[in-house]
């Protein structure tokens, strides 16, 4: 086995090694931008849109189920309107108006998240940056 680091390791596997915490973190490198005070904070980066689509295809089985269960004609009033339409398009429009309105919300969520990350983002940079020193 050779002392140089870039010859590849053959053999039966080291043993883990258990080490210190307080020993590696006396090693380490401490970088300029690093300051003891600082606080990592965990930042949501995903919308979710595998689990979104789970439970929409979980939520719509029975939906379908009910609504072609409810067929009958129904009569329906708004304002001076009036008229008979079946249940089922009835629930189907409320459905579809609530999923809509539902999605519009959540992009307006979404966006101002990802304009907070992105200043988060633009804040931390301008922190790194060692102050100049007048010349």
């Amino acid at each position: 086995m050779s002392d140089k680091p870039d010859e590849p390791v053959t053999g039966a596997p080291n043993p883990p090694v258990e080490v210190d915490p307080a020993a590696t973190l006396a090693v380490e490198p401490v970088s300029q931008s690093a300051s003891p005070e600082r606080v990592v904070e965990r930042v949501p980066t995903g919308t979710g849109l595998r689990w979104g689509l789970i439970l929409g295809i979980v939520l719509s089985i029975p939906l379908v189920v009910f609504l072609a269960q409810n067929t009958q004609s129904v009569t329906i009033n708004f304002l001076a309107w009036t008229g008979q339409v079946p249940l089922v398009a009835v629930l189907g429009v409320t459905v579809i108006a609530t999923i809509v309105i539902d999605e519009l919300i959540g992009l307006a969520v979404r966006s101002r998240r990802r304009k907070a990350i992105a200043e988060r983002q633009e804040l931390e940079r301008l922190r790194s940056v060692p102050p100049r020193s007048p010349t």
